[in-house]
């Protein structure tokens, strides 16, 4: 039995899809802050449970869940149920199995400055970081230590700026949250993913790598198309970072690639929100997760189709906007073809069971 919890976010959508192929049992746990999620409404579902938001109560129902079955394996879709694991650990180990990180660990890979340092220490090339605003040159990153903390949005926890105006702009409105944010040079070039699941022997159980080819907004934001491909090379220095930081669990390293070098971004200590391409790209991600989570000691290899092009609607529609509203109308006719392409597929959408990628649509519209 697999439980999947925080289906609030609708990459739960595609882990539906995936344990379905994989032919294993699901149950389906959201909070009742939250409507009643897209992926309740899959024809696949077999059990659905909504539990309480606070984190107290939360914790004691799904230990409560989880003796309902033998030693179920948990995924945690979100860091509400990934922190309440890393600090319940002890008890949620005795009835159940999962891949999670300490809570100090999970912290560490949470600041920037630690990851960068981290990087730097297995030679990986990063952005260089000016100390002060008064000794820099543009175009620049601005961004919070630790945005996640402070619950902000992927989209907006950092700023591109490119002059001093922008600079003072970006300080002041991430002076609530980091009174001295981190600063570095902003690096043109190709966003790239890659994710890891690191095992409780801290091996590799998989992997899967992705390079952006759209994002909204067009100047700096999430996944709204991308392409997989695969470089054992990078997959192999990524996991070492994981692994000297100790780190157990799905993780997912942002770079960017320019001029055939890739520059060291950030961490994701969690799932990621692209993470629904995976399905799409026949990646047996999940399964690395679950042998991981049992400490299986089967021989596996990770797959998956590289060259894919995903799509997540309906985001992608609004980059081609975003990318015609900057002018930038070459990028803008590229996405417009993948947006029309049938043969680029939507991460979420299915035609055996399309209802939930169809209602999250909708809400997103809404």
């Amino acid at each position: 039995m697999i439980i999947v919890t925080d289906c609030m976010y609708r990459s739960s959508i595609a882990v539906i899809h995936t344990l379905k192929e994989l032919k294993l049992d699901f149950t389906l746990v959201t909070v009742d802050t939250h409507p009643k999620p897209a992926s309740f409404y899959s024809r696949f579902k077999k059990g659905c449970r909504v539990l309480p938001h606070k984190e107290e109560e939360y914790s004691e129902a799904l230990l409560n869940l989880c003796r309902e079955f033998d030693r179920p394996v948990i995924l945690p879709m979100g860091v509400f149920t990934l922190n309440i694991l890393a600090k319940n650990r002890t008890e949620f180990e005795k009835i159940s199995d999962f891949l999670v990180s300490s809570p100090e660990i999970l912290d560490r890979l949470n600041d920037k400055k630690f990851s960068k340092a981290l990087a730097e220490d297995c030679a990986i090339r990063v952005p260089k970081r000016f100390a002060n605003k008064e000794d820099v040159s543009f175009p620049l990153v601005v961004k919070p230590f630790c945005g996640e903390m402070f619950g902000l949005s992927a989209r907006n926890r950092y700023k591109i700026v490119k002059t001093e105006k922008e600079l003072e702009e970006a300080l002041e409105l991430f002076s609530p949250y980091d009174s001295s944010p981190l600063i570095e040079e902003y690096v043109e070039g190709v966003g790239v993913g890659v994710s890891l699941v690191i095992g409780k022997d801290k091996k590799v159980c998989s992997a899967f790598c992705h390079k952006r080819l759209s994002e909204y907004p067009a100047d700096g934001g999430p996944s709204t198309s991308l392409i997989t491909f695969r470089d054992d090379s990078l997959i192999k220095s990524s996991a070492d970072m994981l692994i000297r930081a100790g780190f157990v669990g799905i993780a997912m390293i942002e770079y960017k690639e320019k001029d055939g070098k890739y520059y060291f971004l950030e961490i994701n200590p969690r799932i990621w929100g692209s993470f629904g391409a995976t399905f799409k790209a026949k990646s047996n991600f999940l399964q690395g997760y679950v042998n991981g989570a049992k400490n299986s000691k089967d021989e596996f290899s990770y797959e998956y189709v590289t060259e894919k092009k995903i799509k997540f609607m309906p985001n992608i529609a609004a980059s081609v906007f975003s990318y015609f509203k900057k002018g930038m109308f070459k990028k803008g006719i590229s996405v417009l073809g993948d947006l029309l392409n049938p043969f680029v597929p939507d991460a979420f959408f299915t035609f055996s069971d399309p209802f939930p990628a169809i209602l999250d649509i909708f809400r997103k519209r809404r």
